[in-house]
């Protein structure tokens, strides 16, 4: 088994190159969506929205589980590294697969009833959107059964290659929306779906066989389907503001809530990069420790620790660039400008409860998990009805998303911490040393830097140049939040030995 040092470096090397591969394809994301949102106006970027990713949202949870059980399985089993372990883990690989087939058909059927439905009600243009959704659904469980393959087997490197050689995609979409329109813009996403899909068949799947068996299907559906209701918990938790949005304040005001989801998905790839890396990684560990599990504890606490001091800073440049993005680029949006700068605050909560989730995934201590989501649940849906009921509008929206994004990752950080011996006093300690980097770095964006650098440019050239200025002082004085991050537990030397490594292959 690889050593201590030399497994965290490693984790360090995957999580900087796909990290660093995703900040750059999702610029080109968050610009293509942007300029798509232009396009479209408000009423159709929502019912895009609507039909297609909402409809992802859910229809991607139809594997009952069998994905999550691969993503637990796989890993655990090569842990162990028995010969009958070993037999298991070749064989999951097509089973699952061949599950995904017949998924990926209901899918498919169960949107089509929708869009049929929707027809006979009148909303034509839905109705022709979740024809659309019908198809993407299909092919997005293909998708995204070879990425659950690729992280399972850790093949990261590979990952962040791939990221890298279609980050164009985006493009096409914003080709089809500009040339054809929305509905050229659904005909954009089914096609570059289909590609992708027969790429990731052709590099990663073509020695996965399919097999069709029922019995083994249902055993690894017991086994994931615990961990995919969490999952769909969690998924629906972390659209509650949307899905609110949508229902409570119409599909027009989803679209403008769009420019917060919009960067939410920009800056939500570090977190979610860094707990896919963990994930196989840990439940690796889990299976070859077996008893011993708790000396796995830093492994949970120094990505934490890391996304607790690295992500304010970044989340405190996308809140600066959100008011001059929007009235540049999409005037018809500046009323959401306010709700998206208090969402983006989410995607820090989301950081800080990520490697616990993932321990408790991995270990199928699913019930308190389970339990702590729909706490969050029970606190977005109530929040959000009290919202639009003393009419707070989108900001009160954002605001509730927070409020129950971060109930759960206080909830997650204690449980976990009481599980692995530590004291109430210590773990309070943990939860403010966790809270402050944000705390500062809110204070900054939003009243030390406008009142050092007031926003009273005029002009393009003004505004740019006044963002820049704004850019610059908040990476000056979070600077030594960044540096605690780097230097503390060795992550510096973790760092200067992957760029070593770089530098002599």
């Amino acid at each position: 088994m690889k050593s201590n040092k030399s497994l965290l470096a490693e984790l360090v090397s995957d999580s900087v190159r796909n990290v660093a591969a995703n900040l750059v394809s999702l610029p080109i994301t968050f610009f293509s969506s942007l300029m798509i949102a232009r396009i479209l106006g408000p009423e159709l970027t929502g019912i895009t929205s609507a039909a297609i990713a909402l409809i992802l949202t859910y229809t991607i949870n139809l594997h009952m589980g069998t994905l999550n059980a691969l993503s637990q399985r796989y890993p655990w089993l090569m842990g162990q590294g028995t010969p009958e372990a070993s037999e298991e883990a070749r064989r999951i690989l097509g089973v699952v697969l061949g599950f995904i087939g017949i998924t990926a058909a209901g899918s498919a059927i169960l949107v089509l009833i929708l869009a049929a439905w929707k027809y006979h009600t009148g909303s034509h243009l839905l109705a022709l959107g979740l024809c659309f959704g019908a198809v993407i659904s299909a092919l997005q469980l293909f998708k995204t059964y070879y990425f659950f393959l690729i992280r399972s087997t850790n093949q990261f490197a590979f990952l962040s290659r791939f990221t890298l050689m279609f980050a164009w995609v985006p493009l096409v979409w914003l080709a089809g929306a500009r040339w054809g329109g929305v509905v050229a813009q659904w005909g954009a996403l089914a096609v570059t779906e289909l590609i992708l899909c027969v790429v990731l068949y052709r590099t990663v799947g073509r020695n996965v066989t399919w097999e069709f068996d029922w019995n083994a299907s249902w055993k690894y559906i017991r086994l994931g389907f615990p961990i995919y209701i969490v999952g769909t918990l969690f998924g629906f938790f972390t659209s509650i503001d949307r899905l609110a949005a949508a229902t409570l304040l119409g599909t027009t005001a989803l679209g403008i809530y769009g420019v917060a989801s919009m960067a939410g998905t920009l800056l939500g790839v570090v977190p979610t990069v860094i707990t896919q890396i963990m994930w196989p990684r840990i439940a690796e560990k889990l299976g070859a420790l077996g008893t011993d599990w708790r000396t796995i504890f830093p492994y949970i606490e120094k990505p934490t620790m890391l996304m607790a001091f690295l992500l304010p800073p970044l989340i405190g440049v996308v809140i600066l660039a959100i008011p001059p993005a929007t009235e540049t680029l999409l005037p018809r949006y500046v009323t959401g400008i306010a709700a998206a700068q208090i969402s983006i605050l989410g995607v820090y909560f989301l950081g800080l409860m990520g490697i616990y989730g993932v321990f408790l995934g991995t270990s199928l201590r699913l019930f308190p998990y389970g339990v702590a989501t729909i706490i969050g649940i029970v606190v977005g849906l109530a929040g959000s009805y009290l919202s639009a009921r003393l009419h707070w509008g989108l900001e009160g929206m954002a605001w509730i998303k927070n409020i129950s994004h971060g109930v759960v990752a206080i909830i997650l950080i204690f449980y976990v911490g009481r599980l692995f011996g530590l004291g109430w006093k210590a773990l309070v300690r943990r939860m403010v040393i966790l809270l402050s980097p944000m705390a500062i770095v809110y204070l900054f964006v939003f009243w030390l830097i406008p009142l050092l650098v007031p926003g009273n440019a005029a002009t393009g050239y003004g505004v740019l140049k006044q963002l820049s200025y704004r850019v610059a002082l908040l990476g000056l004085l979070s600077s030594p939040l960044v540096g605690y991050a780097i230097h503390s537990g060795g992550i510096a030397g973790d760092v200067a030995s992957l760029f070593r490594r770089a530098t002599r292959s």
